[in-house]
Order: structure tokens, then C-alpha cells, then sequence
């Protein structure tokens, strides 16, 4: 039997424990103490995942308003209704959210903003080799099986922000589990682009020990 569909009665507001939500992958629980917040990283990840990021908003609901139950806070959750999206708007929705959230990125600020001033934007071939190297041997480097169209335009996309650039594991990059990066893009990234992207200082302590982007939030 399915599990009821919960929603949280005002997502304005701080609930007991902090907003949470689980990467379907993985199984961990991610929290964080605004909606908002918290809904930007799961769209983020949905599209990496090759999902629909529409669904952001009713995963992180049920997830926190099931940890709202577990409390004895039922005052807090309300039974929510389930409305089926059409292949149509699926579609629509996923390349909206997508392209709005690459748009208001920091990531595309900071690329944008030193293309205009001249500025290199990615590292050389050697350092892209060595981080994409560290990833190709790491655990939570996934490769999503049976991408669909979602998943290869996503990679598109992404791909494009470094121009076509490619690494010598190149075909053994796919998607990392923790910070969600599409790795085939970012080991070309600045570490100053790198750092910025990464609101939460504390974050560094879920990658592992050997992690190239460990290393520079850690500077």
C-alpha cells in the first residue's frame, strides 16, 4: 500500500528539525533551514538525476512532513492531493526550470562576469585531467543507466558551459552523488567558481578525504 501524500502547512515557515529531503539514490537525508533553499539543490539534482525537477516541491514536503509525524507534530501536515502532469508538461517544466535556475546560477554569473573582463574562466588541460581522474576512481561518481532525453539535454547544457572541453576520463564522468555536479563540466571549472557555487561551508565535510573540490572549500 502506498504512503499518503503530506504536505507541510506553511513552507514560509521553520519547521521543528529544518526542511528535509531524500536523494532517491542514495538514501540520505539533506536539510536545510529555509524552503527555499532547500528546493534550489533538489531541482538542481532532480535534472542531474535525469527527474523531474517539478517534483522538488512535493518530495522535500513529504520527506520533512513525515519527520514532522515521527515528532508527534501531525498539527504541522496535511494530506496532499496528487495531480498527475501530462508528458507535455513534464517536458515544458523540465527545460523551464532547468534554463532559469542556469540562468540565475552563480556559476553563469561568474562565467558571464569574467568572459566580460577578460578573464580565464576554466583550468588548464593537466589540472581538468587530474580532478576528472579523482572522480572517474570515486564511489559516488554515477553514471545514470538509460538516460532519456531529460538527462542528455541536461548534459547538453552543462556540457556547452565549457565549450566542448574534454577530459581524458571524459566517458567515465557522470553525476556526483554528493554535490550533485554534472562532473564532466566541472573539473573545468575555476576554484573560485567552484567555491562560490557552494553556499554552505560546511558542506565539505560530506566529500570524501581524496575530493579535488573537498580541497579547495577547505582552503
Amino acid at each position: 500500500m502506498a504512503s499518503p501524500l503530506y504536505r507541510v502547512l506553511k513552507d514560509s515557515e521553520v519547521p521543528p528539525g529544518g526542511w528535509r529531503w531524500r536523494h532517491p539514490k542514495s538514501g540520505r537525508m539533506f536539510s536545510r533551514e529555509t524552503f527555499a533553499d532547500l528546493l534550489e539543490g533538489v531541482q538542481r539534482t532532480l535534472l542531474n538525476l535525469g527527474e523531474d525537477p517539478a517534483l522538488a516541491s512535493s518530495q522535500i514536503h513529504q520527506a520533512t512532513a513525515e519527520s514532522l509525524i515521527h515528532q508527534g507534530r501531525e498539527d504541522l501536515v496535511q494530506v496532499a492531493k496528487e495531480v498527475p502532469r501530462s508528458a507535455g508538461q513534464y517536458a515544458s517544466g523540465a527545460k523551464a526550470a532547468f534554463l532559469k535556475w542556469w540562468r540565475e546560477s552563480p556559476v553563469y554569473g561568474l562565467i558571464s562576469g569574467k568572459v566580460d573582463r577578460g578573464e580565464e574562466v576554466f583550468v588548464g588541460q593537466a589540472e581538468a585531467d587530474r580532478r576528472a581522474s579523482i572522480c572517474a576512481g570515486c564511489p559516488h561518481n554515477v553514471i545514470p543507466a538509460g538516460k532519456g532525453w531529460l538527462q542528455n539535454w541536461t548534459d547538453g547544457q552543462m556540457l556547452k558551459s565549457v565549450e566542448g572541453r574534454k577530459t581524458a576520463s571524459h566517458e567515465r564522468l557522470g553525476v556526483c552523488e554528493v554535490c550533485s555536479c554534472e562532473l564532466r563540466a566541472a573539473v573545468w571549472w575555476q576554484a573560485d567558481i567552484i567555491a562560490t557555487t557552494t553556499r554552505d561551508a560546511k558542506f565539505a565535510r560530506h566529500l570524501p578525504a581524496p575530493c579535488w573540490k573537498r580541497k579547495i572549500l577547505t582552503l
